[in-house]
């Protein structure tokens, strides 16, 4: 390479870095010190600043995508079985991670669900609750708009119920809506469980259905996969918090000062 061909690219690598800075910048704002970037190509990593902790390398493209410091992700340097502990906290014993070779948080795992087999999943994804997509499929087909419309044959009311299923070798809680709640509950009598109902609630179709689904995002952490399978097995917990039991309480009393007025 000649002198004359290096002052020509000098200036042209220094523009490029510039121009990724300024486009580093648009996605993460302020966060990171950029000062030692020397940008080559999209996929040659670069040393990014984390004000918290230290310098990191990145591909730019990466970086760009979203990518920062994994060490602010707290999933930089986890082993197998502190990632595995991880998405238990998240998922409960919702799936089975016997495959998980753990590289980093960005590099998809093999992880088993009950129901659909084997998937694979970012360990940062599975972390923030995403989980089996035919799961998900299949909890999202049965619409509102479709169970409402089915409600209108039994007087556009649902009865959303929270039990307590049971037997000498597990107990564990069920929430769930239906029609018919004694229909219902014979259902997990013939599953092999007694069932203990711990509250229900009527009204309209289209409120008891949100409200479900409400309860079940804020019970995703407490997942719980029963050993015996029976319709509506994903909508399982360990255990219901005093946070939901507070929630349920109110609705309660507010319907029956409803009733009353």
């Amino acid at each position: 390479m000649t002198k004359s061909n290096s002052k020509v690219i000098a200036p042209a690598m220094q523009s490029k870095t510039e121009i990724f800075i300024q486009k580093a910048i648009a996605v993460h704002g302020g966060r990171y010190d950029y000062s030692k970037v020397a940008y080559i190509v999209s996929k040659s990593k670069v040393i990014i600043g984390c004000p918290e902790h230290g310098d990191f390398e990145k591909r730019p493209d990466h970086h760009l995508a979203g990518q920062g410091c994994l060490k602010c992700t707290g999933l930089a340097k986890l082993t197998v079985k502190e990632f595995i502990s991880k998405a238990k906290s998240v998922h409960g014993n919702l799936y089975d991670y016997s495959q998980v070779k753990y590289i980093n948080s960005y590099t998809k795992v093999k992880i088993i669900c009950s129901l659909h087999g084997v998937f694979e999943q970012r360990p940062n994804d599975h972390l923030k609750a995403y989980g089996c997509s035919e799961c998900s499929k299949n909890l999202n087909a049965y619409s509102l708009s479709v169970y409402v419309k089915t409600c209108k044959k039994y007087d556009g009311h649902s009865s959303l119920y929270v039990v307590r299923l049971f037997n000498e070798n597990e107990s564990f809680f069920k929430v769930g809506i239906t029609v018919n709640a004694k229909s219902r509950f014979r259902e997990y009598t013939k599953a092999g469980y007694a069932c203990e109902v711990i509250t229900t609630i009527r009204d309209k179709a289209g409120y008891i259905w949100n409200l479900e689904k409400r309860l079940h995002f804020i019970l995703k952490r407490w997942r719980y996969k029963p050993k015996n399978d029976f319709g509506g097995q994903t909508e399982c917990f360990s255990q219901i918090p005093k946070l939901v039991c507070r929630l349920l309480d109110d609705i309660q009393q507010s319907m029956q000062m409803q009733l009353m007025t």
